[in-house]
């Protein structure tokens, strides 16, 4: 009788164990998730490129372009001809994001190329005959904000030839010069 007994409960084990093999059930779950990349992008424009005093005869003339517009990485480019001691100009200029993440822009060095040579600088640049100088302002900018609208001044680039003496010399008469200056929009938490 304890044989049987003990059959009789091994069996009842093995149906148990059979059972809960066959009844286990199953469910298989899938994750999908589609990630949208943001857009780093800023187009720049020339505001206006002036000389102070016009009434010099035509003399002095001042003109910016910007190349490069595939951002984010612009130059702007500006061409100064018939420039005398004593001219200064100034480029305004802007730059509006229309990237879809925050930026904000940063000036590489000011090269400046004339009959008197090839000059290459930080935001100050004296160049034998010409003093450049940029200021652009390191602010954050929105999707769709401009420059311009964060900071009490323009993005200003300013040229002026002092003429001979402190360490400068006269600008080469009916020489031209070209002033380069490079502008890379970086997303807002990189450096």
């Amino acid at each position: 009788m304890k044989k049987l007994g003990f059959i009789s409960i091994a069996l009842v084990l093995a149906m148990i164990l059979v059972g809960i093999g066959l009844s286990s059930w199953n469910e298989t779950l899938t994750v999908q998730d589609t990630v949208s990349m943001a857009n780093l992008q800023a187009q720049m424009v020339v505001v206006d490129a002036s000389v102070p005093d016009p009434n010099i005869g035509g003399l002095g003339t001042c003109s910016a372009s910007v190349s490069g517009v595939t951002n984010p990485n612009d130059t702007l480019t500006i061409t100064i001809t018939g420039a005398y001691p004593g001219y200064n100009a100034n480029v305004r200029f802007d730059v509006k994001n229309t990237g879809t993440m925050a930026c904000y822009v940063t000036t590489g060095n000011i090269n400046v190329t004339g009959p008197d040579g090839t000059f290459n600088g930080p935001s100050q640049l004296n160049a034998n005959s010409l003093v450049v100088t940029i200021n652009v302002p390191l602010n954050q900018m929105a999707p769709g904000v401009f420059l311009s609208s964060l900071a009490p001044n323009w993005p200003t680039i300013s040229v002026y030839v002092p003429g001979a003496g402190g360490g400068f010399i006269d600008p080469v008469q009916g020489g031209t010069y070209t002033i380069t200056v490079p502008l890379t929009v970086h997303q807002f938490n990189m450096p």
